[in-house]
């Protein structure tokens, strides 16, 4: 057995518990850098307010706060949970942001990211956008640009060709794919929107092109953003998420950066039990997340 096959075997037995311990650390702030893990998502995205819920993937130094910007402006009581949860997260690094697309990117970044993110005590680094092929390359361009006069160092395309439309007979939609290289080269990233479920459940194909993407990122030194959430898992949310970093492990195709997220619309079926949640619980968000503090070193402060 090779030591990459010992090392996937360990990583595939780690138990939540098991978890917890690995992923404990004594530090009591984090170094001001971007950190490889966001943790954030729709639904329960109100349990971080609460401190307990993210005690250990906090200490880690490994994890900061994803923001979606579905929820950040639908919170109940928003202010206030708003300012709880950037205060829970406080001295996490700069947080990372999920945004839509807009050709008018003066009223989009001026007034509307302005306003809900920079103006409400926001600090992000980064931000992943969502419908950023319904912008011509020059649109783009200006996009990214206007995004990093309000801070944003990073603006990644999020692409994963999850429809069928993006393929023909098998083969990905060719000039999609080269827009979207196109984009990400601007940007400084490309993130790749592939929950673990679908992709064991998808075709041989799109698993290949998942691989391919991340290479592609890795090897034109951008940052390869892999989100993660749980589709339709359930209770296997914790396992099929071991299972694809197993997979890509073995592809030499592990990204820079993790997501771990939901997206379900609101308000969730009572049947839905992967909420963002407490790390406690193997089948929420902050659970998953905090087994992925366990690909990564020890940070320091």
């Amino acid at each position: 057995m090779t030591a990459n096959n010992q090392h996937l075997q360990h990583l595939a037995r780690i138990p939540l518990a098991a978890a917890l311990i690995l992923a404990a650390s004594p530090a009591s702030a984090c170094s001001n850098h971007t950190k490889p893990i966001a943790v954030g998502g729709v639904d329960g995205f109100a349990s971080l307010a609460n401190p307990a819920n993210t005690a250990i993937l906090r200490s880690s130094c490994k994890v900061s706060l994803y923001i979606h910007g579905y929820i950040w402006t639908r919170l109940k009581k928003g202010s206030n949970i708003r300012h709880k949860i950037l205060k829970v997260f406080k001295g996490t690094g700069p947080a990372m942001v999920e945004l839509g697309a807009s050709p008018n990117t003066a009223a989009f970044f001026g007034t509307y990211y302005e306003q809900n993110f920079r103006a409400r005590g926001v600090i992000a680094h980064i931000a992943t956008i969502n419908g950023a092929d319904g912008l011509t390359l020059p649109q783009w361009k200006n996009y990214v640009t206007a995004g990093k006069s309000e801070g944003l160092k990073i603006i990644a395309p999020d692409f994963a060709p999850n429809v069928d439309q993006d393929w023909h007979n098998g083969t990905i939609d060719r000039h999609l794919w080269n827009q979207n290289k196109r984009r990400a080269l601007i940007g400084g990233a490309l993130a790749i929107d592939a929950p673990p479920s679908f992709f064991f459940w998808y075709t041989p194909n799109y698993r290949h092109f998942i691989v391919h993407e991340i290479q592609w990122a890795n090897q034109n030194h951008l940052r390869s953003i892999l989100i993660i959430s749980p589709n339709t898992a359930r209770r296997r949310f914790l396992s099929d998420t071991q299972q694809m970093i197993a997979y890509l492990t073995r592809q030499n195709a592990n990204p820079t950066n993790y997501v771990v997220e939901n997206y379900e619309s609101l308000p969730w079926p009572k049947s839905f039990i992967n909420l963002v949640g407490s790390e406690t619980s193997r089948y929420s968000i902050t659970g998953v997340a905090l087994w992925l503090t366990t690909l990564f070193p020890k940070q320091t402060n």
